[in-house]
């Protein structure tokens, strides 16, 4: 059980955690049922690349992405990815097994009730990745490597429906207490 749980990383620098085969697969386009049925439920991610105190001081690490998935059939559920050099979260999937293609093996995403926030890249990177669902999450004040050089969300093929509803204009809310926290030293391969 992950419940107020944070992933901080040190000063060096990778991706915090990375799907198997990540680095073989991404850009490929290539097959792979290996990875799926990804299931990560409140935690956060924090890259470290800006001081907790003043968000605008770095902290050393120039490289490095929260969340690196290229799977089939991931859920993300009360998470919150903030704080990385580059991506915030990267999901890449192949277009072998997209919906018009096969739909027997076609995908089954969603993130809920996430957080994407303070990422030098792009908050959410998806290339490839078909059908899936955002609900109730927010993506914001990402970019802060290279000013409005990239986006909050930026998908570079496939689809997505995104429902949010919030009570007077609040989107996610932070959770309330932490109980853990880990400091990573290396990638952590999911």
């Amino acid at each position: 059980d992950g419940t107020n749980t944070v992933f901080i990383a040190n000063n060096n620098n990778f991706d915090m955690f990375v799907s198997e085969s990540f680095y073989e697969l991404t850009g490929t386009d290539k097959h792979d049922m290996s990875v799926k049925n990804i299931y990560i439920k409140d935690v956060v991610i924090d890259g470290n690349y800006l001081s907790e105190n003043d968000l605008t001081v770095k902290t050393g690490r120039s490289k490095g992405r929260g969340l690196c998935l290229y799977c089939n059939n991931y859920h993300l559920e009360n998470v919150t990815v903030c704080n990385n050099p580059e991506e915030g979260i990267w999901l890449e999937n192949t277009t072998y097994y997209n919906p018009p293609l096969n739909l027997k093996y076609s995908g089954e995403w969603s993130l809920t009730k996430c957080c994407v926030k303070f990422n030098g890249k792009h908050g959410l990177y998806s290339k490839n990745t078909f059908d899936y669902v955002i609900l109730n999450s927010t993506f914001a004040s990402n970019s802060r490597s290279n000013d409005n050089t990239y986006d909050n969300v930026h998908i570079e093929s496939g689809n997505i429906k995104i429902n949010h509803s919030s009570k007077n204009g609040y989107g996610v809310k932070s959770i309330n207490k932490i109980v853990k926290k880990y400091y990573l030293n290396e990638i952590i391969f999911i």
